[in-house]
């Protein structure tokens, strides 16, 4: 188990799915419906590519809370992107989402043979394609590898809640950074005797 490697590439969906709310009033980019239909705007893409994040070594996480609303909004003002067509803003975006998926295979992975996507990126065509052009090596789908790709974290949890019922160790050494293996969370008791109901 202390052989698997797990961290965070990036942004993932975050700035994507902010800015085509902002911009279209949507949730998310269906199947990257927008950004397939733009460009990349380099001057924004390059700046966004100076993220620190992108070239930490593992292990590393990250969330809303570096890609926030200030964060976002400050890189709209300091880009400019009301001088923009938005449908490149959202290709931009995306294709730095892929950056990072990119980079850090590329930088922190090795033996590579095949990738699996789950979640919200596994259904943007735009993501799944540049993947596909980036990476020398299989990319899939968790549909195509036979996994629901929407499932991705209820499959984790209950895996994380067998092992805490079998009272085994669940948590990954060089994902963490842990000190020991532990058994992960607590199980708590129906406190109703066992003859009622």
């Amino acid at each position: 188990i202390n052989d698997l490697l797990s961290f965070d590439c990036g942004v993932g969906n975050i700035m994507i799915d902010y800015f085509t709310k902002k911009y279209f009033h949507k949730n998310y980019d269906e199947d990257g419906k927008i950004a397939l239909s733009g460009k990349v705007i380099k001057e924004v893409l390059d700046e966004l590519c100076k993220d620190s994040f992108i070239y930490q070594r593992p292990p590393k996480s990250t969330g809303r809370e570096k890609y926030s609303e200030i964060f976002m909004e400050d890189l709209a003002k300091r880009m400019h992107f009301e001088n923009y067509d938005k449908k490149d803003i959202i290709t931009t975006i995306t294709e730095f989402t892929v950056f990072g998926i990119v980079y850090n295979y590329q930088h922190f992975t090795r033996n590579v043979d095949m990738a699996i996507v789950t979640g919200g990126g596994s259904h943007n065509k735009y993501i799944m394609l540049r993947l596909k052009e980036l990476l020398n090596f299989e990319i899939l789908t968790g549909e195509e590898y036979g996994i629901n790709s929407d499932a991705k974290e209820a499959v984790c949890f209950a895996i994380l809640g067998y092992m805490t019922l079998q009272h085994k160790p669940s948590n990954v050494i060089s994902a963490t950074g842990a000190k020991h293996p532990v058994i992960l969370g607590d199980i708590t008791l129906s406190p109703r005797k066992n003859n009622e109901r």
